[in-house]
This record gives structure tokens, C-alpha cells and sequence, in this order.
């Protein structure tokens, strides 16, 4: 019968050996690099018409105040400036070429020049904003990297497992099988 040190000291050179043998087999995954896409094709059209429209839109952030500024103006003269001469109409004869009249107009029509260009200050703020979005969507990656590091097959990590006796089950059945054959 072997003592319990020899036995000890067998079972770790046999795993050793085991180990250090089985951890020269098995095939090393190569570290990869892998791309995938996010979006399907349909999508990819979709954010390439986005970042188009989005670029010439850029170009002219005020492009479709027109309109807006051409209602206002119609509106200054169907109903702004006949209610102002109305108003002095009713002071007498001759009150629509005073002076007063004239500066009246004047400030009216000042005024509408003044809201016009905040009105055209904020649309173009509020367009630049949405081309902006426009942008950031179609400019978002259309592919996910992903890294998957070098790592070790089955055997390798087995042997190496084995190699630095991590397996006490294994040593302690060794050793019940080294008592029984001594």
C-alpha cells in the first residue's frame, strides 16, 4: 500500500503530465471580426433618401417661409391697413394723408416687418432642427462591429485545467483507484 503522500504526489505528476500533454491538442479560435448589418436593405434606402432631402434642405433653411410671409402680407393689406384708414376716415375729410396716418402706417407696417423676421428667425431654427434629425438618422452607423477575442478549444482548456489540478474530483478518484491497485 502507498502512503497517502506518494499517492498524493503520483496523482499530481500523472496530471501533470495528462495536463500538460493534452493541452498541446485542440485548435485555438483565432480571435474575429465580424460586421453585421443593423438594417435591411429597405431601411437603407430609406435613411439614404432621408440624408439627401436632409442636405438640400440645409442648403436653404428657409425655403417654404415664402408663403407664410406672403400670407402675412395679405393679411397686413386686407385688414391692417383698411382698418387703420377707416379709423381715420372717421375723423374727417382729408385725416388719410395727415401726418398721423402716415405714422400710423409706418409703425403698422414696421411692425409687420418685425414679426415677419421673427416668424422667419424661428421657422428656420425649428427646419434647421428637423434637417438636423434628418442627418443624425441617415448618418447613423448601418453596420455593428463586433470583436470576439482569441480563445482556447476544448482540449487546450481541459489540459490546462488538468495541468494546474483545478479538477479534485479527478484527483480524488485517482487516488481511491491508486489505493486500490497498491
Amino acid at each position: 500500500m502507498l502512503d497517502q503522500v506518494t499517492a498524493q504526489a503520483i496523482i499530481s505528476s500523472l496530471m501533470a503530465l495528462l495536463g500538460g500533454g493534452m493541452s498541446m491538442f485542440g485548435k485555438k479560435r483565432p480571435e474575429q471580426n465580424t460586421q453585421l448589418q443593423r438594417y435591411n436593405p429597405e431601411q437603407q434606402d430609406w435613411m439614404s433618401q432621408l440624408g439627401q432631402m436632409g442636405m438640400q434642405g440645409l442648403q436653404n433653411p428657409m425655403e417654404g417661409f415664402e408663403p407664410i410671409a406672403e400670407q402675412a402680407k395679405s393679411q397686413f393689406q386686407q385688414q391692417t391697413v383698411p382698418s387703420l384708414a377707416e379709423r381715420f376716415t372717421s375723423l374727417g375729410a382729408g385725416s388719410q394723408g395727415s401726418s398721423a396716418f402716415q405714422g400710423s402706417l409706418g409703425r403698422a407696417g414696421a411692425g409687420l416687418s418685425r414679426d415677419l423676421a421673427g416668424m422667419g428667425a424661428q421657422y428656420g431654427l425649428q427646419r434647421t432642427n428637423q434637417l438636423q434629425n434628418m442627418m443624425n438618422t441617415a448618418l447613423t452607423p448601418q453596420f455593428e462591429n463586433m470583436y470576439r477575442p482569441e480563445q482556447s478549444g476544448r482540449a487546450r482548456t481541459m489540459g490546462a485545467n488538468l495541468f494546474s489540478s483545478n479538477m479534485p474530483g479527478l484527483q480524488s478518484g485517482l487516488s481511491q483507484l491508486l489505493q486500490k491497485i497498491f
